[in-house]
């Protein structure tokens, strides 16, 4: 209960009346307080107010202007407006709102766009793989018309190793031919594939230090360029999961 005073003097509150049942006697009774006299301190200010009655009360019909010192902390009993008619009406509302929708269409278009970015260096990573591989097999095919057993299968390897580490994005050119092997397993390479890319090297490794014998011929490096340009072919097309440096 809430007693809020409006104007100086006594005042008593009548006494209270609560019935309760009470569960030893089974029955109901009533427990009753004693009135309270109440005396309020202050003057009434403001509009003239009549004199007071015998009990130290403003006359009846009197306005009720008290003073700072017995005014209430809060005059009314509810807030003067809705607060949520004041929120529905405010700019925080509308960015509640929209914000949503405008998050949900962000995230959507980021993703597209990182879709698109993701296809389009997959494109470029490709173009700049086939364009290596078209210089290094060109330059290689020269070292075996000018009969430079040595260089061609230098430019063989080069050009493998460079495909390599296009697709991978890693450096393969210092890799010894078991930790390669190792990599491109790891990185979802099929077996047989990975085989051949060790055969190839391990070829080229021969023939460089063996340039007199079988392979310093002209078939041999005939069949040696058409397996690279085949294994380049296998290398653009591996679905290769992307990793961290080697």
């Amino acid at each position: 209960m809430v007693i809020r005073p409006e104007h100086p003097g006594k005042t008593t509150i009548p006494a209270l009346t609560l019935a309760s049942f009470d569960p030893d006697a089974k029955r109901y009774v009533e427990a009753q307080s004693q009135p309270i006299e109440i005396v309020v301190s202050g003057e009434s200010t403001g509009a003239a107010i009549g004199p007071p009655t015998a009990g130290g009360t403003p006359a009846p019909g009197t306005e009720n202007v008290i003073t700072a010192e017995i005014r209430p902390i809060r005059v009314r009993a509810r807030p003067g407006r809705s607060v949520s008619a004041s929120f529905l009406r405010s700019a925080g509302f509308k960015v509640t709102l929209v914000t949503p929708p405008l998050a949900f269409v962000a995230f959507a278009f980021a993703g597209r766009l990182r879709a698109r970015l993701s296809r389009d260096d997959q494109r470029a990573s490709r173009r700049r793989l086939r364009s290596i591989a078209r210089r290094r097999l060109h330059a290689a095919a020269a070292h075996r018309d000018a009969g430079r057993a040595a260089a061609f299968y230098v430019e063989i390897e080069r050009v493998l190793r460079d495909a390599l580490s296009e697709k991978l994005h890693v450096p393969v050119g210092g890799l010894r031919l078991d930790e390669l092997a190792d990599l491109l397993a790891a990185r979802g390479m099929p077996a047989a594939d990975v085989a051949g890319v060790r055969a190839v090297l391990e070829a080229c490794d021969e023939a460089r230090f063996s340039p007199g014998g079988e392979p310093a011929g002209r078939p041999a490096q005939d069949a040696m360029l058409e397996r690279a340009a085949a294994l380049i072919d296998v290398v653009e097309k591996a679905p290769l999961a992307a990793g961290g440096q080697a």
